[in-house]
Formats: C-alpha cells, sequence, structure tokens
C-alpha cells in the first residue's frame, strides 16, 4: 500500500472549507490511508460520503482508486471544488 503521498493542490482547500461548514470532526482526512480508499470520509446529516479529491477533469485515478470504486458498493464521489464537494453533502 502506498502511504504518504501528495495531497492534489485544492485537497486543503476543500478539507478546511467542509469542517469550517459541518464541523471538524465530521470530516475525516483518509489521504495517507492508501489502497485506493478516497480522499475525505464526511459525516452529515446521518449519512456518510466519500470523497475522491483531484485538482482537475485531466486528473486520472490511481490503479488503486480505480479497484476500490469498482468493487465498494456504496456512496462514492469524485470532487474538484468545495462547491462540487457541498453539491454531492446536500449544502447546497
Amino acid at each position: 500500500m502506498k502511504r504518504g503521498s501528495r495531497p492534489d493542490t485544492n485537497h486543503a482547500e476543500i478539507r478546511d472549507g467542509l469542517r469550517a461548514i459541518i464541523g471538524r470532526w465530521s470530516v475525516f482526512d483518509c489521504k495517507d490511508f492508501g489502497g485506493g480508499f478516497p480522499d475525505l470520509m464526511v459525516g452529515f446529516r446521518g449519512k456518510n460520503f466519500l470523497l475522491e479529491v483531484k485538482k482537475d477533469s485531466k486528473a486520472k485515478l490511481t490503479p488503486a482508486e480505480v479497484a476500490f470504486k469498482t468493487t465498494w458498493d456504496g456512496q462514492w464521489n469524485r470532487v474538484e471544488s468545495l462547491d462540487e464537494a457541498m453539491k454531492v453533502i446536500g449544502l447546497t
């Protein structure tokens, strides 16, 4: 498992923006988990959201991220901005 890879440049902006809106402990930074696990896990209004942060539409998923996405039988979304993350969670 690859750990400690450099996060996308918008990662902190999205993480910190969500924490400011819905609370620090409801936004868990998972970027160092490895194994293709999404970058952020968010709890909001009794639901959990897994968010894969990418810097733009050209950024590709790693093979591990593709494997996680295709085998995960739950919610998973790719986001590129705080606005996108807010829409996925239902804040806008």
